[in-house]
């Protein structure tokens, strides 16, 4: 790339960051005068509209009362030419704003009109009519068209006589608020234009232009040209910063540059004393490696002979070994025989125990049945016995009724004709009780044999939990002697089963021997071959080291 094609590249990043960097501070500050311009004006437009708000208010008050208080004698008389007369002089008058004058009498109507603008905003009854009334003057606002009317007095007593209506029309004066406040808005933006580019050229030769020789230099220093002269360091402002980390960071490259070139000059003398350090290390690893390999094939003629005799002594072993497992295998046999048939015991006296036990816990559901039916039966007799009381109860009201019955019957009698239906109905009750006192007698013998029977069941039910009380005990104590029975076949059986388990592991152990000793008998066999092995690779260990220390020497 030429030195002009490096320099455009160069220029254009340059001349993007001082554009950049002044338009925006440029917009900024342009739009914050336009912000406050606009503000302003705003504020000074709507201070003006509510100032003529206020005034319009109590001039309005003023002028309207005051032309009431003048016109009341006409409106009084209804004189209409007097009243139009002084319309048309408030109309000729070019500081009062009216656009129209009305009077009216005290019933609502029009005494004299004038309307100034055809446009004029109507007067509403309803506001005539409540001026009159509440005797106040009534204020009407609808943008910048205003209405006043206010009622008018006469006379000593002050009268109420009619009213006076005024409207006026303030749409001139808004629009001159509004076009002093749009030019005022357009002055404010020229000169906040002005001062935007004011303020671009100073912030141009102050800060971009600064701005732009910093990056240049720090361009250059990242391009290795550390002879460059920072400028703007004596600056006390952000730029001066800015300009003082570039000059550190200049010196920080000088360093870097020192230091490698002494990071040079290090790495060769490194290389020279790595090289002297090679060499009297293969000098001792030559003396160390001989003095091994000579140890080595000693020690492999001696493992040679010691292997053979190794050898011979594991296949005497071996044959020992496999006659001693045929013995531990059949003694293993016998024993499982033997704690095969005490399970199978044991097996039968759990089973017959368990048998027991259910026939013990039958006869103790037995018992509990027969205490339940007995306590049935019991509360049957129980039962039977208060019906015979209620019985007895029974009785006993049917012989007073029996006795009220025959009473009823001889005072019947006494009173002749008039107790011959009286006697009929003593005579039904007599009969009634007679009934009632022959079936309580049933009832009573019933419930007699109840209680015999209940009692006879009773009796039957206690001789039946004896013998299932007796049928228990013995189930339980047959049960509880077949458990220690079976106790002790466990305890046999467990012995047994111990006896098989050490005679297995016997077994395993004894077969452990015999393959370790094959194991020994072939790792013995492998030594052998290993140690000739051993002894061509020692021979070659000696070739390689040979070649590798005449490689570091001559690295």
């Amino acid at each position: 790339m030429s030195k002009t094609e490096g320099e455009a590249q160069a220029a254009r990043p340059r001349a993007s960051l001082a554009r950049s960097i002044g338009l925006k501070i440029a917009a900024t500050a342009f739009f914050c005068i336009v912000a406050s311009v606009l503000a302003a004006t705003t504020a000074g437009f709507l201070s003006s509209l509510k100032a003529l708000d206020l005034s319009s208010r109590d001039s309005e008050r003023r002028a309207i009362e005051l032309i009431a208080h003048q016109l009341n004698g006409a409106v009084k008389f209804q004189k209409s030419d007097s009243i139009e007369a002084e319309f048309d002089s408030l109309a000729a008058d070019k500081s009062f704003l009216g656009t129209r004058f009305a009077a009216y009498d005290v019933g609502g109507a029009v005494i004299a009109e004038r309307v100034i603008q055809a446009d004029a905003p109507p007067i509403p009854d309803p506001a005539i009519k409540q001026a009159m009334e509440n005797e106040k003057t009534v204020m009407i606002r609808d943008g910048v068209r205003h209405i006043a009317i206010t009622p008018i007095h006469f006379g000593k007593e002050d009268a109420t006589v009619g009213a006076l209506a005024i409207a006026w029309d303030y749409s001139t004066e808004v629009a001159s608020f509004r076009s002093n406040a749009i030019q005022n808005l357009f002055i404010g933006l020229a000169a906040g234009l002005a001062i935007v580019v004011l303020f671009w050229l100073v912030v141009s030769r102050l800060v971009t232009r600064p701005l732009v020789k910093v990056t240049e230099q720090v361009t250059a220093l990242a391009d290795g040209a550390l002879d460059v002269e920072v400028s703007a360091t004596e600056r006390t402002d952000e730029i001066g910063a800015i300009a003082r980390a570039v000059a550190v960071f200049k010196e920080h490259a000088h360093a870097v540059q020192r230091m490698g070139t002494e990071r040079e000059a290090a790495d060769e003398k490194a290389k020279q004393e790595r090289i002297r350090t090679l060499n009297d290390l293969a000098d001792r690893f030559e003396t160390t490696v001989s003095e091994v390999v000579a140890s080595v094939s000693s020690a492999v003629s001696e493992l040679g002979e010691t292997s053979h005799s190794m050898k011979s002594l594991t296949e005497g072993v071996a044959e020992a070994a496999t006659v001693v497992g045929s013995s531990a295998n059949e003694a293993s046999d016998s024993v499982q025989i033997v704690a095969s048939a005490t399970v199978e015991m044991s097996n039968a006296a759990r089973e017959i125990q368990s048998q027991m036990n259910n026939a013990a816990v039958a006869a103790r559901s037995a018992v509990d049945l027969a205490d339940n039916t007995n306590q049935i039966m019991a509360g049957l007799a129980e039962a039977a016995q208060s019906i015979g009381d209620v019985v007895t109860l029974i009785v006993d009201i049917a012989e007073q009724t029996n006795l009220l019955a025959l009473n009823a019957t001889i005072e019947a009698a006494r009173a002749g004709e008039a107790g011959k239906g009286f006697a009929v109905v003593a005579q039904e009750v007599k009969q009634l009780a007679s009934q009632t006192s022959t079936a309580t007698e049933q009832i009573q013998h019933r419930i007699a044999d109840i209680q015999a029977v209940s009692d006879q069941a009773v009796s039957s039910i206690g001789e039946i939990d004896g013998a299932i009380a007796k049928i228990n005990e013995v189930s339980t104590a047959v049960a509880s002697a077949l458990e220690e029975q079976a106790a002790t076949i466990d305890q046999i059986t467990g012995s047994i089963q111990s006896a098989s388990e050490q005679t297995d592991t016997a077994s395993e152990h004894i077969k452990a021997v015999t393959v370790s000793i094959a194991d020994a008998g072939n790792a013995s066999s492998s030594v052998v071959l290993a140690s000739g092995s051993l002894s061509e690779q020692v021979d070659r260990l000696k070739g390689s080291v040979a070649d590798f220390l005449n490689h570091v020497r001559a690295a």
